[in-house]
């Protein structure tokens, strides 16, 4: 019985000698780096630490980061949500200064966080001193997403109108009662056209898809009368290949929705034309395209037509996202 004590207080003395010795050797994430870095920018962060901007601002870091125990080979710039750091190589050195200029254009809206750190001659992270730079950029647009729009019916039931400012979709009696915030109606309607099929002359029947302001002249959707409407005379471009990455990153600041849209030529009125290679649903022409607007407020905005096909029952409905500049 006492020697079965022994050898289990041996064990267990030998267990806690262990644990100890593995508890010392184990290296501190927040304390295993040397590297110091001083940071400095020409704008003042807040209490939590973040820089605010507009779109159109960018902010100025000088720093000097240093590493006591081994010589520094290069000075990264490591960007929140990027694949690495943008290394610049340097001179052999302990100490290394330098600046660094971070537009917004660069950030879109939104806080992206810097980090800067030093590299050995291997190209090894050394450490950037436990210190980042978060900065805010103002988001000055609005963003809707997954909105639906339905082609125009003879009952006035579909929702067939939208408002770009507040995101919702109207059915004709609706819409009339908030006329002034009417931007947009989309409707389908009928065109005979003669196509040549082996060289002979044929007519083909089929339904574009319009997409309209009510304030067009004349009413491009004889379905309804907008004689009495507030008419907000909202103008749209035509369409041009798009997706929801290029929306997110391409147009992800309000000077870039509106440095794009004002290349662009705006009407009242745009549609789908025939194209002979869409015989089963022309008008997927639409779908995956941009659409650039213009409000009568001189706003400019982009609209992603992700879908504008039939759904199962065959009525024609288009899906949306945008961004409107503030």
């Amino acid at each position: 019985m006492k020697l079965l004590t022994i050898k289990s207080l041996a064990v267990a003395a030998g267990l806690t000698l262990l644990l100890s010795s593995c508890s010392k050797e184990a290296p501190n994430i927040f304390n295993m780096f040397d590297v110091t870095l001083d940071l400095e920018t020409d704008k003042t962060p807040d209490a939590d630490g973040i820089i605010e901007i507009d779109d159109t601002d960018s902010v100025t870091v000088n720093y000097t980061i240093a590493c006591p125990s081994e010589d520094i080979y290069g000075v990264a710039l490591f960007k929140t949500g990027s694949s690495g750091g943008n290394v610049t190589n340097i001179s052999a050195t302990r100490k290394a200064t330098g600046t660094y200029k971070l537009y917004a254009k660069d950030m879109g809206a939104g806080i992206t966080t810097y980090r800067i750190w030093a590299v050995n001659r291997a190209s090894v992270y050394l450490g950037d001193g436990y210190k980042n730079i978060q900065i805010k950029v103002k988001t000055a647009f609005t963003y809707f997403t997954n909105r639906f729009m339905y082609a125009a019916d003879t009952a006035g039931k579909q929702l067939s109108f939208i408002s770009l400012s507040n995101g919702i979709s109207y059915n004709y009696a609706d819409a009339a009662a908030k006329s002034e915030s009417i931007d947009m109606g989309v409707h389908v309607s009928r065109k005979d056209t003669v196509v040549k099929f082996n060289g002979a002359d044929s007519t083909v029947t089929y339904y574009p898809l319009i997409v309209y302001s009510t304030a067009a002249q004349p009413n491009p959707n004889p379905l309804y009368d907008f004689s009495k409407w507030a008419k907000r005379g909202t103008v749209f471009s035509i369409p041009e290949d798009g997706s929801e990455e290029k929306l997110r990153v391409n147009f992800n600041t309000s000077t870039k929705i509106g440095d794009e849209a004002k290349k662009k030529t705006f009407s009242s009125v745009i549609r789908t034309g025939y194209d002979k290679r869409a015989e089963g649903d022309r008008n997927n022409v639409f779908t995956g395209k941009f659409v650039f607007f213009k409000t009568p407020e001189g706003k400019y905005g982009v609209i992603l037509f992700n879908v504008a096909k039939k759904d199962a029952a065959g009525k024609v409905y288009v899906n949306l996202s945008w961004r409107t500049q503030l």
